[in-house]
């Protein structure tokens, strides 16, 4: 019996491990791929070129949820190719967002080379929200709670900051976000920016935050969608 019970429980982990060249599809039938996009990576190992496959596979369900999708990776010219079944009004703006790095930071003072302390993998969700003030004036704020390692993290380096004249910096990239002064330690977990949003960008931006980081630089070589090649 336990000799069953074994094998049982392998062919469970076997069946739930896709190679990475294999369609995804919950049928388990093999779409008809009309679309792809060739990425091109540069100064990267053989074993980053799956982790790259990864992310974009992690983007393009981020913004597509039921994209149906299948991976390939030429470890000679450091390529990595996506086909996938077109839908129209997310693979053109896909295209140039799935190459952006995305890198979030939060970093002591306002020095971009400074530092980073906490980051993407920090951070568990991201939100916005629509404070209304008396009068009728309105401010569109992201909110973003943190792990819970994140959590520690972010009261410490608060506690650290607090009554001091360093500012605690949020980064998207190379553009800083945010630069608050701290008054101190905040031990909830959560960041709050605010700016002259409009409900767009800070959606925008809160999507940029949760897709998360590319830490390769990577270029789009070679797309066709739906028979039109570019």
């Amino acid at each position: 019996m336990k000799r069953i019970l074994s094998l049982c429980i392998l062919g469970i982990i076997l069946a739930s491990c896709t190679p990475i060249d294999q369609p995804s599809s919950e049928s388990g039938i093999m779409p008809e791929y009309d679309s792809y996009i060739l990425y091109h990576a540069e100064d990267v190992s053989l074993s980053e070129l799956d982790d790259i496959a990864g992310i974009i596979d992690h983007r393009a369900r981020y913004v597509c949820p039921d994209i149906q999708n299948s991976f390939s990776v030429d470890r000679d010219n450091c390529d990595v190719r996506m086909d996938f079944v077109y839908e129209e009004g997310w693979a053109e703006e896909f295209l140039q967002s799935s190459v952006l790095p995305d890198i979030v930071a939060f970093r002591k003072g306002t020095d971009p080379g400074s530092e980073t302390l906490l980051g993407n993998r920090d951070i568990s969700s991201v939100s916005t929200e629509c404070n209304i003030w008396g009068g009728g004036d309105s401010e569109v704020a992201v909110l973003i709670e943190l792990t819970d390692t994140g959590t520690e993290k972010f009261a410490k380096i608060t506690g650290e900051l607090a009554g001091t004249d360093i500012p605690l910096s949020i980064w998207l990239d190379d553009e800083m976000l945010s630069s608050p002064k701290v008054a101190a330690s905040i031990v909830d977990g959560k960041a709050v920016i605010t700016g002259n949003f409009t409900q767009e960008t800070a959606d925008e931006l809160s999507n940029k935050m949760m897709i998360g980081e590319l830490p390769y630089k990577l270029t789009v070589k070679e797309h066709s969608f739906s028979g039109n090649k570019g």
